[in-house]
């Protein structure tokens, strides 16, 4: 049975499907996952987890057609390597005693091309330390859906003990900015404020959580303007 997944870090769900010169680069850097070893390292460290590439090839105006136009909150250059992060500071509830932040770093070569890219740290902690890996390999032969901006693919759903539940998501990401509950799921509502974005740009994190067995089923964000969902089970 097929299931959909999304991607959370890169962004390539709605562009990485069209052709054209515009968008060779994409298309080619999609074309990786499709032999991961060969052009990527996973760098699994519990404070910076990210991916390596070993074979160069989105540049800054890559970055910027994928967020929609949306620039990082802080740009660094150091002996030739320019970092880019965007930084999301939860809107948080009263009740809240810690409120979270995200964050998003890439790496740029002194050519201009991304050689690494770092995802929160909170998703490595929530989530099995395979599940980023394992989700990103399976990009290469998937299928893009643009107009549901996600994935179709043929394989299996991720492992059971691998899926969070409620008390580890809240223990990671703080209490929610919101939260609805039906019979069918509770939905948990994380909204964060990209610090120095405009205001048109909302980075949310929406996780549907089962009422009988408290895991989570679905996970839906965005942060650079395209929606992406995750399913989960």
């Amino acid at each position: 049975m097929k299931k959909r997944i999304g991607v959370i870090v890169l962004g390539l769900l709605c562009v990485v499907s069209l052709s054209g010169c515009k968008y060779m680069r994409l298309l080619q850097f999609k074309s990786q996952f499709q032999n991961f070893s060969k052009y990527f390292v996973f760098i699994k460290s519990p404070t910076k987890p990210g991916v390596r590439c070993l074979h160069p090839l989105l540049i800054p105006d890559d970055i910027l057609l994928l967020s929609d136009g949306v620039s990082p909150s802080v740009v660094k250059t150091t002996e030739g390597v320019t970092t880019w992060a965007f930084i999301m500071k939860k809107d948080s509830p009263r009740s809240d005693t810690q409120p979270s932040v995200l964050t998003i770093a890439l790496e740029f070569n002194a050519e201009k091309q991304l050689t690494r890219a770092f995802y929160p740290s909170q998703f490595s902690a929530i989530f099995h330390p395979d599940f980023v890996p394992q989700l990103l390999e399976r990009v290469g032969n998937a299928r893009v859906d643009v107009a549901d901006r996600g994935l179709e693919g043929d394989k299996s759903p991720f492992p059971e003990e691998w899926i969070p539940d409620r008390s580890k998501i809240v223990q990671h990401l703080g209490e929610p900015t919101s939260e609805i509950v039906s019979n069918n799921e509770t939905l948990l509502s994380y909204r964060y404020t990209l610090e120095g974005g405009s205001g048109d740009v909302k980075p949310y994190i929406m996780i549907a959580i089962s009422p009988l067995t408290q895991k989570a089923r679905w996970v839906q964000t965005t942060v650079f303007g395209s929606q992406m969902t995750i399913r989960l089970i």
